[in-house]
């Protein structure tokens, strides 16, 4: 038990003993406060005379002390010691803080959100990065410098979660889905527009938007505008994970790994593929029990024929790439991780679609390059690893890169948007650090 009174003596006394073990003397007028720090057995005290004094209480002696600053003369009401930053907090009509050694470990706490995160974007005109969480802070950051450029909040209250962002076409506008189809002007926050529908995944292209929820056999085609909306009913089978568009085709990936193309014209299914049963394309849809997290995603500069693989598609730790004409089917196969049990999360290429990322349930980042990978005949040598590296502690969210993969962002389970330099070298944390 510490006490303090106006002589300026701190008394130390142990429970159910009526004379005190230790006088500590330091202060020369009343004491007012003190706080401790039980993990480090270190005590402040503060004075009438505005003196604060840091104690040991393995040696009873004062380890420092310093006078309080930049307040106004009024007594000093509160004192409130952060013993997590080393850091001490008063008040009166003003609020001064006075950091001690370590304040690095309250730092190191930082994240770029402060809830799971749910999208990833980068915007290579204006060199930005636009991160969502599921409580509905979407967060733009300048990616030249680390900087956060603006922060603003996309959902109507606390219980609706944000499941998922997009750039419509032209950049111009993001889209946000929780619950509902929003548009926003990310360069102010404002509110364009509001769609109502469900939507977990989503993709634009020519002023539609194309979304799905998970667990749903419908897939809302809704034009931006609002005028010319359609609803394609999946008639295969339930539960859609991921989608993914190029030029007249839309690609659905069911979470039983069955992948499901459909005719954006028509509105009809074409064709399906599972490539982990068979490297032909479908005409009819077989039913299968066991579910998965699948990822699909087009390789768009490529020239579209039954010898190109444009499409590459996740199914537990490996990768498919298949071409999506009738005559195609698959022409590519590898493991794309390798630790046992490890799960593709998500994918990306840099702008000219040479160089894919893979991210891991692991938050590990593999760079492969692809430049003559699925193309002719199937193949199932892996295309060469340039590198891997460790991005996060878990599994990793989303992975993006500015056009020619110089630099590298990802999102993982631990809040953070992370920046890598190709060479697997961080360049820092969103929201933790900042360069030039």
């Amino acid at each position: 038990l510490l006490t303090g009174s106006d002589d300026g003596i701190i008394r130390v006394w142990i429970p159910h003993k009526t004379i005190c073990e230790e006088t500590l003397k330091g202060h020369s007028s009343a004491i007012t406060h003190i706080k401790t720090h039980p993990q480090v057995r270190r005590f402040v005290s503060l004075s009438e005379d505005r003196n604060i004094y840091v104690w040991s209480e393995y040696t009873w002696v004062c380890l420092q002390s310093l006078p309080v600053q930049y307040m106004n003369l009024a007594p000093i009401s509160s004192m409130c010691y952060n013993t997590f930053n080393n850091e001490v907090v008063l008040a009166n009509s003003n609020i001064s803080k006075c950091l001690g050694r370590g304040t690095e470990a309250y730092e190191s706490t930082y994240t770029s959100h402060d809830s799971l995160l749910c999208g990833l974007l980068y915007h290579s005109t204006y060199k930005q990065v636009v991160s969502a969480c599921i409580n509905g802070t979407v967060a733009v950051w300048d990616f030249t410098s680390g900087k956060l450029v603006m922060e603003f909040k996309v959902t109507s209250d606390h219980f609706r979660r944000l499941t998922a962002i997009a750039f419509d076409g032209p950049q111009r506008r993001l889209i946000t889905a929780d619950r509902k189809l929003r548009l926003w002007n990310f360069n102010n926050g404002a509110q364009l527009k509001v769609l109502s529908v469900t939507i977990p995944n989503e993709v634009c292209i020519r002023n539609r938007v194309f979304v799905s929820q998970m667990d749903s056999n419908i897939i809302y085609n809704l034009d931006i505008n609002g005028d010319d909306n359609i609803f394609l009913e999946n008639p295969y089978a339930n539960g859609i994970s991921s989608i993914n568009i190029h030029k007249n085709k839309l690609v659905t990936a069911l979470t039983n790994g069955e992948i499901i193309v459909w005719n954006v014209d028509t509105s009809k299914a074409i064709f399906s593929l599972n490539p982990r049963m068979s490297p032909q394309i479908q005409m009819i849809y077989h039913s299968h029990e066991e579910k998965m997290r699948t990822v699909v995603l087009f390789l768009k500069t490529r020239e579209v024929n039954a010898n190109t693989a444009t499409l590459l598609t996740s199914a537990g730790g490996h990768l498919y790439a298949c071409s999506v004409i009738s005559h195609g089917g698959l022409l590519g196969r590898f493991k794309a991780v390798k630790k046992e049990g490890a799960v593709i999360t998500t994918m990306t290429t840099d702008a000219n679609e040479q160089i894919l990322l893979t991210g891991d349930n692991t938050g590990t980042i593999y760079m492969w390059n692809i430049q003559i990978f699925g193309f002719r005949r199937i193949s199932l040598y892996k295309p060469d690893l340039l590198r891997s590296w460790q991005c996060h502690l878990f599994g990793i969210v989303n992975v993006q890169c500015d056009p020619v993969c110089k630099y590298i962002i990802t999102t993982g389970f631990d809040c953070n948007v992370q920046v890598w330099r190709d060479n697997g070298s961080p360049l820092g944390t969103l929201g933790k650090n900042q360069w030039e």
